[in-house]
């Protein structure tokens, strides 16, 4: 899966960080609704 720029250096980790944020982005939301939830 790790695609290269011209001068062919590998970045595999770039293809992955909006997969990470968006799963810390769901993760965050869950939270808040627990903690929503046990303050009402």
């Amino acid at each position: 899966m790790a695609k290269h720029y011209p001068d062919s250096r590998p970045y595999p980790y770039d293809t992955d960080k909006p997969q990470w944020a968006a799963l810390w982005i769901a993760l965050a939301g869950i939270i808040i609704a627990i903690l929503l939830g046990i303050m009402m």
